[in-house]
C-alpha cells in the first residue's frame, strides 16, 4: 500500500506559494502605479495585457501637470528591474517545468491577442499543482519501495 502523503502536501504548498506571490504582485502593482498599465509583473515575469498593441492609451493616464499648464501623460516603462524574493525563487526553481509549459501557452495565446495576465493566472495554477503532484507521487513511490525492501530484508 502506497501512502499518498507528499502527493497531497506538495501541490497544496505550491498553490499556496503561487497565491501569496500573486497577491503581493497585484498589491505591489497597485501601490506603485495606482492606475491600469499595459505590463504587469508577476514576480519578475513580465506579462502584457495588450500583446498585439490594439488598444490606445487610456484616458485615465492623462493627468494635470505639476505646474497646471496642460495635461501630461504618464508612461509605463518598457522594462523594469524586479528583484524576486526567496519565496519566488524557490517556487520558480522547483516548479520550473510547470512555468515553462505555462509560459509557452501564455506566449502562444498572446500571439492571438489574449491577455497574458489572465492566461497566466489560469494556466499557472493548473500546472504548478500538477507538477508538484507528480513530484510528490514519485517521492511517495520511492519511499514505499524503500519501505517494502526493508520489510523483506527484516522478515
Amino acid at each position: 500500500m502506497v501512502r499518498r502523503r507528499w502527493s497531497v502536501i506538495l501541490p497544496a504548498v505550491g498553490l499556496l506559494a503561487f497565491s501569496v506571490i500573486s497577491y503581493y504582485s497585484f498589491r505591489w502593482d497597485q501601490e506603485v502605479r495606482g492606475h491600469a498599465a499595459r505590463h504587469f509583473y508577476w514576480s519578475f515575469i513580465r506579462l502584457d495585457t495588450d500583446p498585439l498593441g490594439r488598444h490606445t492609451i487610456p484616458a485615465s493616464n492623462v493627468v494635470p501637470c505639476q505646474d497646471g499648464s496642460q495635461d501630461c501623460l504618464e508612461f509605463d516603462p518598457e522594462i523594469r528591474w524586479v528583484d524576486p524574493g526567496y519565496l519566488e525563487l524557490a517556487l520558480e526553481t522547483t516548479a520550473f517545468p510547470a512555468f515553462v509549459v505555462s509560459f509557452l501557452i501564455v506566449v502562444g495565446l498572446g500571439k492571438l491577442g489574449v491577455d497574458q495576465v489572465w492566461s497566466f493566472m489560469v494556466t499557472a495554477p493548473l500546472f504548478i499543482p500538477a507538477w508538484f503532484y507528480l513530484m510528490g507521487w514519485l517521492v511517495d513511490r520511492w519511499r514505499s519501495k524503500r519501505r517494502m525492501r526493508s520489510q523483506r530484508t527484516t522478515s
